[in-house]
């Protein structure tokens, strides 16, 4: 596992994940990256902005509605919500109300033929979360 603690570091891995360098005013960024076998995981969170946030989600994110939710079994990130993994960070949260706060994308990595991604702007207590996976 990898849980960077420098800001170079940190702005690498927010660079890695949404293709942008994140701005000074992005700041308390944390990550954690874990390798398994053949899955990856990556989990994130920063301060609150709405900017970064409606730049993130524009890039490809989805927002969950009830008829994502009703899907057989739910769809992998859903299950990723129900159950966290053990491999997630202390630090980490989920939401507790999935539709208008939770945008997904399904195939989110290139670089792997499975994979997702879903973010949540936790605006009460200005923070921003993301978990992305994926495995061969």
């Amino acid at each position: 596992s990898w849980e960077p603690t420098s800001r170079t570091d940190l702005e690498k891995a927010f660079q890695n994940e949404f293709g942008f360098r994140p701005g000074t005013y992005v700041t308390d960024l944390k990550s954690r990256t874990v390798n398994v076998g053949d899955w990856w995981g990556h989990w994130m969170t920063f301060t609150y902005s709405s900017n970064i946030f409606q730049r993130v989600v524009s890039s490809g994110f989805k927002p969950v509605t009830e008829e994502n939710l009703s899907e057989h079994l739910g769809p992998h990130w859903k299950q990723s919500i129900d159950n966290p993994s053990p491999n997630a960070p202390k630090w980490w949260k989920t939401p507790k109300n999935l539709t208008g706060v939770v945008f997904f994308q399904e195939n989110s990595r290139k670089d792997f033929p499975a994979s997702y991604a879903f973010i949540w702007a936790d605006a009460t207590n200005g923070r921003i979360y993301l978990e992305s996976c994926a495995w061969q």
